[in-house]
C-alpha cells in the first residue's frame, strides 16, 4: 500500500498477494469458539475485498473451533477485469527476494547444495523450529539464480520449477524447504 502512496489505515485485507499474472488480497481470521455464523462470515468477505488497491479476486479464511477440532471457511469472491499492476508487482517481488535474502545470510552461513542439476542455498533453521530431537534438520533452500535475475525488468517472468518430493518441496517462486 505505501508503495502506491495509500496511507495503511482503515478497512482492509491482511495480506497483497501476487502471483505470475494475478493480484489478490486474503484476510485471515482465528477464533477459539465452536461456530463462525454467515453474519460474521459476511464481515470477513468484505474486508477481503475492502482496500485501495485492486485485486483479482480476495480470499477470506476463518480458522475456528482451535483448541477442540480445528475447522475452517473460505470465501473466494473473483473480480472481473482487474488490470495486473506489473510495475507495482515486480517492484514487490524484487523487495521480497532481496530482503529474504538479506535477511537469511545476515544471521545464517548458507551451504551450497544441488539437487536436479539446480543450485541452491541452504540455510539450516533448525536451531529455530526445536527439530534436533528428532534428528530431521529442516532447511530453507533460495535458488541461486534468483539473485542473478532480481534485475530483470520484469522478474515475475520468472518461473522456477516445483520440486515436490518426499523430502524437498521447492514452489515455482525458487524458495523451498528440505527436511531430513
Amino acid at each position: 500500500m505505501r508503495q502506491k502512496g495509500h496511507k495503511i489505515s482503515g478497512a482492509r485485507p491482511d495480506f497483497y498477494c501476487t502471483t505470475l499474472t494475478k493480484q489478490f488480497s486474503m484476510e485471515a481470521k482465528g477464533y477459539s469458539v465452536r461456530t463462525v455464523s454467515e453474519a460474521e462470515m459476511a464481515k470477513h468477505k468484505a474486508q477481503s475485498q475492502a482496500g485501495p488497491i485492486p485485486v483479482n479476486f480476495s480470499v477470506a479464511s476463518v480458522a475456528y473451533n482451535i483448541y477442540d477440532g480445528l475447522q475452517c471457511k473460505f470465501h473466494d469472491p473473483v473480480s472481473e477485469g482487474t488490470e495486473f499492476s506489473h510495475r507495482e508487482n515486480n517492484e514487490l517481488a524484487r523487495q521480497y527476494y532481496r530482503n529474504l535474502h538479506v535477511g537469511l545470510s545476515e544471521y545464517l552461513t548458507p551451504d551450497s547444495i544441488k539437487y536436479e542439476g539446480r543450485q541452491f542455498e541452504g540455510y539450516d533453521i533448525s536451531p529455530y523450529l526445536f527439530t534436533e530431537r528428532r534428528n530431521r534438520p529442516v532447511t530453507l533452500l533460495f535458488d541461486s539464480e534468483i539473485m542473478g535475475n532480481i534485475e530483470h525488468e520484469n522478474i515475475l517472468k520468472d518461473e522456477y520449477s516445483r520440486i515436490d518430493e518426499d523430502e524437498i518441496y521447492v514452489d515455482v517462486d525458487g524458495i523451498g524447504m528440505r527436511v531430513g
